[in-house]
Parts: structure tokens; sequence; C-alpha cells
């Protein structure tokens, strides 16, 4: 009998360990990967507010894990919106506010959080099922919770390509906040509702048009 259990045991690891020695990019995006701040990435979202739909371009210019996230943005709405934003790695790692009002222009956050979540506000909602976030600067406050994973959020990729993000979906009791994130080690907002949505639609990695 061993002498027949052995080689099936030595052909089960051989055959698996080529195939876990290469991950895809889309294999590296749905397992939580940080791909999509690495600097000179681009990451496009779709905003519809009240209706009018247009693009939001993120450009990640600056990542560093004693400094922070740095990003240049533009948008093609009618006043073709641009500027920078810069979140401390104090914001990137414990607020519980964001920015979601863009006007044009230098923004630099240091107690605030915009197109990712914090590292708590996600450890939060993973540990304890909820978190309390200030969607509009400290103005008003809500109680987002977590509902459940999921891995189909679908994203454009490469020349075409489609890959699905693995995800945690939240909401608050009433449904008037409504948030996708992706989960693992980059909590970065898939699609988020608070009455106008913005949703991620295309992921562009350094070089591609």
């Amino acid at each position: 009998m061993k002498l027949l259990i052995t080689p099936i045991i030595l052909l089960m690891v051989f055959v698996t360990k080529p195939v876990l020695a290469q991950p895809t990019q889309e294999y590296d995006i749905l397992k939580g990967s940080t791909l999509v701040s690495m600097v000179g990435t681009t990451n496009i979202y779709e905003v519809d507010f009240n209706g009018t739909k247009y693009d939001f371009i993120v450009s990640v210019t600056e990542n560093h894990s004693e400094k922070g996230i740095g990003f240049d943005y533009q948008m093609t709405n009618a006043n073709k919106t641009a500027g920078t934003v810069f979140m401390s790695v104090e914001a990137r790692k414990n607020a519980h506010m964001q920015n979601n009002y863009f006007s044009g222009g230098e923004m630099d956050l240091t107690d605030m959080t915009t197109v990712w979540i914090s590292d708590e506000v996600y450890d939060e909602l993973e540990k304890k099922g909820e978190s309390k976030i200030s969607t509009y600067g400290g103005e008003t406050w809500i109680v987002l919770k977590r509902k459940y994973y999921n891995y189909d959020f679908p994203i454009l990729t490469k020349a075409g390509m489609k890959a699905e993000f693995g995800y945690m979906y939240c909401e608050t009791d009433d449904g008037s906040a409504k948030y996708w994130i992706q989960t693992g080690g980059n909590p970065i907002i898939l699609k988020m509702d608070l009455g106008w949505s913005i949703t991620y639609k295309q992921f562009k990695m350094v070089g591609e048009e």
C-alpha cells in the first residue's frame, strides 16, 4: 500500500506548485492586492449625480508607508474639474471622516480620507461588524454596518479584459449609505451610494493608455 500512496502524493505536489507560483494580474487584484494603489496606476470611476454621469479619474503619484498617498484627479464633467490630493499616513490609518467634495486645486488631508477608507474603519467593520464614520468631513455621522463579503465586483483591466474584485458590502440601517470596499490590505472604495453614486469601472497599470 505504501508504494501506491507515495507516488500519488508526489504527483499532487508536483502539479500544484507551478500553478501557485505564477499569479496573474487578475488573481492578484482578486486577493485584495495593493496594485490599484501603486504609483503610476490609474483608477477610473463613473459618477452618477442626479442622472448626470461623468468620469472621476484618479492617478496615483505617491504612496509611502511613512508619508501617505498622493494622487492627481480629473473629472469629465462640464467644469472639467481637476486637482491634487494628499492623504497623510495618520489619516490613512485612523481617520473616520471622509471628504467627498472636489472643487479643484490642491487638497491636503490630515484627518480625512477620500477614495479609500482608513485601516481603522476597515478593521472595525471586519472585526466588530460596524464603524461610525462621517461622509461629509464631520458635518454628519452615520453607523456603517458590514453585511456580507463577495468576490464578483466587475472591473475592466488591460486591453479590454475583465477582472472581479473581492469586496465587503456595508450599509446603514436605513440604507441611506451603501459601500462596496475592496477586501484585503487595501481598502479602496469600489462603489459608494449616498443618494448619488460613484462606481469603480476601470484599472490601468503604469504605461497603459
